[in-house]
């Protein structure tokens, strides 16, 4: 078999199922069914197998093993119904308030930048919540600001205006405080348990905040310019264009 046709996938699949049991093995209904099928097996020991006078002792054991089990069912039930669950639905729902919010943050980012854009002497620019919606993906929005070579061309009509306007510069500034204000309410109301994620969550909350000293400039343009090429076209200096927004993508995991 070769590497191309089958290890290698083979070997990413493990991986995969590998992650998978890990997150499951962590999930208190994983402990619970668990549990449920080996009092279930003791259960259909202690009442159909028949005991004999050498098992009788084994079958004793089996049977305080088995009354051992239900209240541990028991437990597992209720810390399931009055903790887990109600935590779940509080997770969900922040999540769920967060994407929204983040989503809604990141269409007014891109009304600045086609605005920007547009005053910067790009005229070929729609100004219109149809162009927001589709420039929300990675691909779309990167093929329409991606080419150009002149000062009113591509993405430098966006960066030679918001250079000169404070105004302009700092509203986008504004709107990626705020996205770090969303992650932080998350960090500081969540218990989150994948140490990547939460690694992730915290080091994009502090990259935006990094973002808030920054007024007006030739040098300071640069790097606005490199957050919203990143978040917007999924840009990255070490894994090249992933596709994807990796605020999004921290905030789905939660």
């Amino acid at each position: 078999m070769n590497k191309a046709g089958g290890i290698i996938p083979i070997r990413c699949v493990g991986l995969l199922l590998l992650e998978d049991l890990k997150r499951d093995v962590r999930s208190p209904l994983f402990w619970f069914l668990l549990s449920f099928v080996v009092y279930c097996v003791a259960v259909w020991f202690t009442l159909v197998v028949p005991i004999d006078e050498p098992a009788a002792k084994y079958f004793l054991l089996l049977s305080e093993f088995r009354t051992f089990l239900g209240g541990v069912l028991a437990s597992f039930l209720l810390f399931y119904l009055i903790s887990y669950l109600p935590d779940k639905r509080r997770r969900s729902s922040l999540r769920l308030a967060c994407q929204r919010m983040y989503r809604s943050t990141k269409e007014g980012i891109l009304w600045d930048v086609l605005h920007g854009s547009w005053n910067g002497g790009r005229t070929d620019i729609v100004l219109s919540s149809a162009t927001v919606k589709a420039l929300l993906s990675p691909k779309e929005f990167r093929k329409y600001f991606e080419n150009g070579s002149e000062a009113d061309e591509g993405f430098y009509a966006f960066t030679n205006y918001v250079m000169r306007n404070e105004d302009a510069f700092r509203s986008v500034i504004f709107k990626f405080k705020l996205v770090a204000r969303q992650l932080e309410f998350l960090l500081n109301n969540l218990v989150i348990e994948d140490q990547d994620c939460l690694e992730t969550l915290k080091r994009l909350e502090q990259w935006l905040l990094s973002l808030d000293e920054l007024h007006a400039g030739y040098d300071e343009v640069k790097r606005l310019d490199a957050a919203i090429w990143a978040i917007f076209t999924g840009w990255s200096t070490i894994e090249g264009y992933r596709g994807y927004d990796p605020i999004e993508r921290a905030i789905a995991r939660i």
